[in-house]
């Protein structure tokens, strides 16, 4: 994969991005680099929202999730 910065992935969506190398967008967080981004998705097995603080302990450059709306939900 070709080395890119965090600005070259985010700034189409978010201003004042900080300057950081990226090496590689991982799924498993026990593969994990400080110039990764960990992108956490819900999976068949498992959810890579529940890897997220790890990933955090391991200086990740960027952690990339989703939120979905439950529809018809009381609150």
């Amino acid at each position: 994969m070709k080395k890119h910065n965090l600005q070259y992935f985010l700034l189409p969506w978010i201003k004042n991005i900080p300057k950081k190398s990226i090496n590689n967008l991982v799924l498993d967080s026990r593969k994990l680099t400080s110039k990764d981004i960990f992108i956490a998705i819900q999976g068949e097995k498992k959810n890579g929202h529940d890897f997220i603080l790890e990933a955090i302990s391991k200086k990740v450059a960027a952690v990339l999730s989703e939120t979905t709306k439950k529809k018809n939900t009381v609150k």
